[in-house]
């Protein structure tokens, strides 16, 4: 009687299952001690604590035992339902690698996990053979040199046997010697000796695979080097083609005595089936390149459209670009009147040229061609007198295509006023990021201040509402500064937990100065703040582009409404205009009661450079640099129109849970946090640079003082003490504070560095400064963000070692 599939193992039949595999199995308890183990275990170790036989049979890195301790006590509580890694380990002398797996095991309360020891090292040998073939045969195909693929080939077989001195000895074809490809640690004295080496030498080693003790085979020149060099062992290979003719040989020296194991011979003979696929292909195309220059002529290898015509215009022969150019064979082009590849309203034009040219003179003129079924052709035509016998029998027609060097001039005419355009926009925006540069310096100086005296607790009454409303007043300056560089698109870009009210909020002033007094503007947000993680100046960006190209859709006046809210894919009434994932979303909203847009204008409605304003009034970025940032922040835009319904474009980004403990009262930070560390302060700004030495000294911290990034090394080199951080401006004279890190990161590797900047996307972003793992302030920044950002730099050091 068969089983029923859904039968399940009895639980003598389980214990019997898991007693037979090879994996080390074992259950332990919350205090990390062995309740049960497999015999695979068993058979390793009889220690009860299990971190402590672990370290005992496998004796892995010390970061590994830690890590795979955190990985199980997160299963334990059961924060993670699983943990997986992988590592390397030296078992029974041989390198292997295995994998590590934790799940629970029985009731939550019980606290037990199941820990599997799976052995993966064929796997991992499998995935390095097929990486190494694949690399291999890929330097094959793009015809890299043959000695540096077997050079390749050597230096990937020694990464895969340590200890182990890779050779690769090809015999080139009619040739009494070898041409050399060596591993990286083949000695250059032997290497000298087996390149150019003889083929009588070689002789013993072709029959098949072998092993040698060095010392007893003949003495010849690179035996006594291989001596000399310490080997002592060597195992070959022969490299063969399809056919069985000998190729070459690979050779594997060790300076131990004995075979190598099963592992390596079978890597061996991968490698010389790689070298002899590399060696048969290079001779291939060594040949064939032999062939291609043989008999090639200047007639086949010419790139334009060549034609022998007779006395009567008929195609005698045509090269292979003429073949391209007419998308025919040769065999169909031959006989063909070429006349009648011409539009007829030409055909005179060309005859005319035809007979001159058969009289003796050369013709240069411009013809279209435009063959039956096919696009027209613009060409640059040449006949040439084809003499033969005393007499001119023929013509050579050369035809250069330029259609599309002639729809390229058509397009560049076109579009020369847009280019004007995005060429003013681009001073103008040069010019503003230029002055948020200037700007965000001074508004780093008095905001700095303002917050320091803000934490003199002496300070109160009217004095200190004083100070709070200049703090206030430095928050509305920066964000001009970041709507300048909104508007000329060269903000650093800072995601980061925002409320999309309020970021709609601090929109109506400018855009109370972009819409003109017919064009009616509501605000309607959502009752509760909506948080996103975003940047807040693209999102400053993305409502002016959107309002402003609303307002120029509504020339006679209208209603611009602007709405903010929520929105949860699959369970609202009203369906997303773009296809979502199953989330809460943020909804942005902006509608207006122009002209609208028909299909096909929406067909390319986010294209960059596409507009439907007169030329000259719009460089047709507006809408792709919108769609760019919501996409970048891993939302959707979508959009509704119909001619004289208006429009409305709806962004949808990923609703993110508000902050713990929002709030945004200036005076009530907490405590700065301090520290003792030596600080090296690089910033050209004498105020910026005054103020921020006054916060790092009351913080606790010894500063240097730098004018620019020359002084600052100069200072780095002559200050004798340890120093923790580099705290440095990007753009300075003399020397730039990215060419000042890289010095101070060789002479100073322990040093930690920020860089601080208000200046514009392209000059940052240039620099690299704002990839991952560089620590990045932009000004104006306020007491508390400098000094957390130093000491939560300071804190990431890494651990000095015991």
């Amino acid at each position: 009687m068969p089983i029923e599939p859904t039968t399940p193992l009895a639980p003598d039949d389980v214990s019997t299952l898991l007693e037979a595999l090879s994996s080390q199995l074992v259950v332990i308890d919350g205090e990390g001690q062995i309740v049960s183990a497999n015999s695979a275990w068993r058979n390793r170790t009889r220690i009860a604590d299990y971190f402590t036989a672990f370290q005992m049979v496998t004796r892995p890195e010390l970061e590994l035992v830690a890590q795979v301790r955190r990985g199980v006590e997160r299963v334990q509580r059961g924060s993670e339902a699983e943990f997986v890694t992988e590592f390397p380990v030296r078992l029974d002398g041989e390198d292997r690698w295995l994998l590590l797996r934790a799940a629970p095991v029985g009731a939550p309360e019980t606290r037990r996990v199941l820990i599997a020891h799976v052995d993966i090292t064929a796997r991992k040998r499998a995935e390095r053979l097929s990486s190494l073939q694949h690399e291999v045969l890929s330097l094959v195909v793009a015809d890299t040199p043959l000695r540096t693929t077997l050079e390749r080939l050597a230096q990937a077989l020694e990464q895969e046997c340590p200890g182990g001195t890779v050779a690769v000895l090809i015999r080139p074809p009619e040739s009494e010697t070898v041409i050399l490809g060596g591993g990286p640690s083949l000695p250059l004295g032997l290497a000298d000796q087996l390149d150019g080496l003889g083929i009588e030498e070689l002789m013993h080693f072709v029959d098949g695979p072998a092993i040698a003790d060095i010392n007893r085979l003949p003495r010849m020149p690179w035996v006594a080097a291989a001596q000399a060099h310490g080997f002592q062992s060597l195992a070959t290979i022969p490299i063969r083609s399809k056919n069985g003719s000998d190729l070459g040989v690979l050779m594997l020296a060790y300076r131990t005595v004995g075979a190598p194991p099963q592992a390596t011979k079978n890597l061996l003979d991968v490698g010389a089936s790689l070298a002899a696929v590399a060696i048969e292909r290079n001779r291939t195309a060594r040949a064939l390149r032999e062939r291609e220059t043989r008999f090639n002529s200047v007639f086949t290898l010419q790139p334009d459209a060549v034609f022998t015509l007779d006395r009567d215009g008929a195609v005698v022969t045509a090269n292979p670009a003429a073949e391209h150019l007419l998308g025919e064979a040769t065999a169909d082009l031959v006989g063909l009147q070429f006349g009648g590849l011409v539009p007829e309203r030409d055909r005179p034009t060309f005859a005319r040229h035809l007979e001159k040219a058969l009289t003796g003179y050369p013709q240069r003129f411009s013809l279209v061609i435009h063959p039956a079924g096919r696009s027209r052709i613009d060409a640059d035509t040449t006949l040439v007198p084809l003499v033969s016998d005393g007499g001119v029998g023929g013509v050579y027609l050369v035809a250069k295509d330029i259609t599309e060097q002639l729809a390229a001039a058509d397009r560049l005419a076109q579009s020369s006023k847009q280019l004007r355009q995005s060429a003013k926009m681009e001073a103008v925006g040069r010019l503003a990021g230029g002055i948020a540069h200037d700007f965000n310096n001074l508004l780093t100086a008095i905001r700095g201040y303002t917050d320091l005296l803000l934490a003199n607790g002496e300070i109160g009454g009217s004095s200190r509402g004083d100070l709070e409303e200049i703090a206030r007043a430095v928050g509305r300056a920066s964000s001009l500064t970041r709507q300048l560089l909104a508007f000329s698109r060269q903000q650093v870009v800072q995601p980061r937990l925002v409320d999309l009210n309020a970021v709609v909020d601090e929109c109506r002033g400018i855009l109370s100065r972009l819409v003109r007094a017919d064009t009616e503007v509501t605000v309607q947000a959502c009752a509760e703040p909506v948080w996103v993680q975003a940047d807040p100046v693209q999102i400053h960006q993305v409502v002016i582009n959107l309002a402003v190209n609303a307002h120029d859709a509504m020339p006679n006046g209208g209603r611009l409404t602007i709405e903010t809210g929520r929105h949860r894919a699959g369970l609202e009434r009203d369906e997303a205009l773009v296809p979502l994932e199953p989330h809460d979303y943020v909804t942005l909203t902006v509608t207006d009661t122009g002209r609208g847009m028909d299909a096909e204008i929406q067909a390319h409605v986010f294209e960059p450079f596409f507009t439907t304003k007169p030329p000259g009034q719009g460089t047709g970025l507006g809408l792709s640099t919108v769609y760019g940032i919501v996409e970048q922040s891993g939302g959707r835009i979508g959009f509704r129109s119909a001619p004289d319904q208006g429009t409305t474009f709806v962004i949808y980004l990923p609703a993110t849970a508000a902050p713990e403990g929002v709030a945004d009262r200036i005076g009530a930070a907490p405590p700065l946090p301090t520290g003792t560390e030596t600080i090296l302060l690089a910033e050209d700004e004498e105020s910026v640079r005054t103020m921020v030495r006054k916060i790092l000294t009351g913080a606790g911290y010894s500063v240097l003082e730098a004018r620019h990034g020359a002084d600052a090394l100069l200072v780095s080199r002559e200050y004798q003490g340890k120093i923790d951080l580099l705290l440095t401006d990007v753009v300075m004279p003399e020397m730039n504070g990215l060419r000042l890190a890289q010095w101070i990161a060789a002479e100073r590797p322990d040093t930690q560095i920020v860089f601080m900047s208000g200046y514009t996307r392209d000059e940052v972003d240039r620099k690299g400064l704002t990839q991952p793992g560089v620590s990045f302030i932009h000004k104006p920044f306020t007491v508390n963000e400098l000094a957390n950002t130093v000491r939560e730099v300071l804190d990431r050091r890494p651990a000095p070692a015991p």
